[in-house]
């Protein structure tokens, strides 16, 4: 299932209403399983209402948390994104084997709005233990930005929060 087909199957749905606007679009995928999530931003409530996508099963997590920096979570305008999930993902996977060259294990992708650009937000999990991020433009494709971090780098900042 891609971005797409989860929005249409929102629409057709009688038992799920989201509250809100579309503020994202998330998809994690490593060799077993594939799982993906919308997500819309209720400004009443200052909350996320969360649909999951188990399998064939369509389930309604109700309302969560917004994970943001203060203010209101952006909304995701459709008109915004020309190129799929797919595309997206393929492009991340190119740039990632061009320049670093490690097996991939695990795929984070993000379909969001962040300070008014429209993007994909891609984590790339290698099994040399490094975390690509990188960012396209969801008109474009093109690149906003892209960074390398091994887990390991990871672990010692979260070590100096503690201290």
């Amino acid at each position: 299932m891609d971005f797409k087909k989860a929005l249409e199957k929102i629409k057709a749905s009688k038992s799920i209403k989201p509250k809100g606007y579309l503020a994202h679009y998330f998809a994690s995928i490593d060799a077993q399983k594939k799982e993906h999530q919308l997500g819309y931003y209720n400004k009443t409530t200052d909350k996320l209402h969360v649909i999951d996508f188990v399998g064939r099963k369509t389930v309604d997590k109700g309302e969560c948390d917004a994970l943001k920096d203060g203010g209101i979570v952006d909304e995701l305008k459709l008109s915004n994104v020309k190129i799929t999930d797919e595309e997206a993902l393929g492009e991340a996977l190119s740039i990632a084997d061009e320049k670093y060259g490690q097996k991939i294990i695990k795929k984070i992708l993000v379909l969001q709005c962040l300070n008014n650009k429209t993007l994909y937000n891609i984590t790339l999990i290698g099994a040399g233990f490094s975390i690509i991020n990188i960012k396209l433009d969801a008109k474009t494709k093109s690149v906003i930005s892209e960074s390398k971090q091994s887990i390991m780098e990871l672990a010692d900042v979260l070590d100096g929060d503690k201290k």
